[in-house]
């Protein structure tokens, strides 16, 4: 039986593996009946590389179903035994592993994509290369616990930087999924969470646009907001006899914040390049941000119409058309 499992091992070593080896002088144990011809077998292995748990865990679970009518005999408790082992051993791989993510938190005012993420990518992809039979699941709750601890730290690094806090989110949720693309299509668990990433990041981009677009706009949004609070209490028509809100401060407002929307719009654009450390996420969110502007505007203009009918206001059209007219790479 050990000589079956490290053949197998041997082969894995040599057969173009991650972390395959040119040579290893390994006294192979004699077949004998007792635990000291096995554990040998598994703390070789871990040394060479700790993934090799995962095969061996696979190895030992078919030799146990082989074992269904005498698990209580000696063979029986000698595999179960040895699988204990392996898995022990990977679990204290996977807690490191997971602590060295946690150190990630003392390193405040970083900038771009956290180290491990791709690091974790580059993981997955060693890890599916040794499943074998039922380590699947060993492999899956290995996934659970990196990708939770990474998630759990990746937010309490933002919350670090909260002027930044939206950014380093959303170019790392970004980076998980991009470097997960491929494997997320074929490993169910590891799409869960590619699908938390992407929902994590859109309420992130929509965060950092709404922010950099109210800034851009603040005194049009906040008078509509003050038009918005007055139609609470009274109607539509009245409004503009409110103080702050009369048809000579909406002109004013017009004038000094919807004139030279190239410039404005410029700004915004410039804002979100600056932002970004991450220059591959530019063309994607300025397209965003264009949008969410012009569903915002839409909704100001239709309001506007309601309590100054008469007066004129920039239109839509005339916005994205402005927008259509700057040529971002």
């Amino acid at each position: 039986m050990a000589g079956k499992l490290m053949h197998a091992l041997q082969y894995d070593s040599y057969g173009g593996g991650a972390s395959a080896l040119k040579h290893v002088e390994v006294p192979v144990p004699s077949p004998k009946s007792n635990e000291e011809d096995f554990y040998p077998v598994v703390d070789w292995a871990n040394e060479i590389d700790t993934l090799r748990c995962i095969s061996m865990h696979g190895i030992t679970q078919r030799c146990l179903s082989g074992q269904k009518d005498d698990a209580a005999g000696f063979v029986g408790l000698l595999l179960g035994d040895l699988d204990l082992r392996v898995y022990m051993q990977f679990s204290r791989f996977v807690d490191e592993a997971c602590h060295q993510i946690e150190i990630n938190e003392s390193n405040v005012g970083q900038v771009g994509v956290l180290p491990y993420i791709p690091r974790f990518a580059e993981l997955t992809t060693r890890m599916e290369q040794y499943i074998q039979g039922q380590s699947r699941y060993l492999v899956d709750q290995a996934y659970t616990k990196f990708v939770s601890k990474m998630f759990v730290t990746l937010e309490k690094i933002a919350q670090q930087d909260p002027k930044n806090a939206d950014i380093v989110l959303l170019e790392n949720y970004a980076a998980f999924q991009n470097s997960l693309y491929d494997l997320a299509k074929v490993v169910p668990t590891l799409a869960t969470f590619y699908h938390q990433a992407s929902a994590a990041y859109e309420d992130a981009c929509t965060r950092h646009i709404s922010m950099i677009i109210y800034y851009q706009f603040e005194r049009l949004f906040q008078f509509v907001r003050k038009i918005e609070d007055c139609m609470y209490t009274i109607t539509p028509e009245e409004i503009p006899s409110q103080l702050g809100l009369s048809k000579k401060e909406l002109r004013m407002m017009i004038k000094a914040n919807l004139s030279e929307l190239d410039k404005s719009f410029e700004a915004m654009y410039t804002k979100l390049q600056n932002d970004l450390a991450s220059k591959e996420l530019l063309p994607p969110l300025w397209d965003k941000c264009k949008r969410e502007f012009l569903d915002k505007y839409e909704s100001v203009v239709q309001l506007l119409a309601k309590v100054y009918p008469k007066e004129n206001v920039p239109g839509v059209t005339e916005m994205r058309r402005l927008l259509d007219s700057m040529q971002k790479n």
